[in-house]
């Protein structure tokens, strides 16, 4: 599994990913680690890295995966099943709650993969913090 920790700024660093047609942007302070191998990318807000020890577990702070997935009409259903909110915006996004953390979920239809990217945070006063960041990183997925 290849990691990869861009400088601490505030710029943005984009991720492309040929084998699953999409690129996205991220903040450069982040880390990204690509499990391609496994269908799985996961992006770590700084705040996340700095509670952890060996394991990439979400202690507190903002993870992401973007999950390219065949089919996910399942996933559909128990995110409308299961939504607490759905929020407003380009692509169909959906809050959920379960007893360890707070989920951002956003379903994406492409012509060869279907993405699922999820949000995740364990703390619900930091909703107005994490939303927003989560947003940017949706907002900036293409479809190549």
């Amino acid at each position: 599994m290849a990691l990869s920790h861009a400088n601490q700024s505030r710029e943005m660093t984009l991720y492309h990913s040929p084998k699953f047609g999409f690129s996205l942007e991220y903040p450069s302070n982040w880390l990204l680690v690509p499990d391609e191998a496994n269908n799985y990318i996961a992006l770590y807000h700084p705040k996340s890295l700095s509670h952890q020890k060996q394991t990439l577990e979400l202690i507190s702070g903002l993870k992401i995966e973007i999950l390219p997935i065949a089919d996910f009409s399942e996933i559909i259903t128990y995110l409308k099943e299961n939504q607490m909110n759905k929020i407003p915006g380009n692509y169909e996004q959906y809050v959920l709650r379960d007893k360890r953390c707070y989920y951002l979920a956003t379903v994406i239809s492409g012509p060869k993969w279907n993405y699922l990217i999820l949000g995740y945070f364990p703390e619900k006063k930091k909703e107005a913090v994490y939303l927003p960041l989560y947003q940017k990183i949706v907002q900036s997925f293409k479809l190549n």
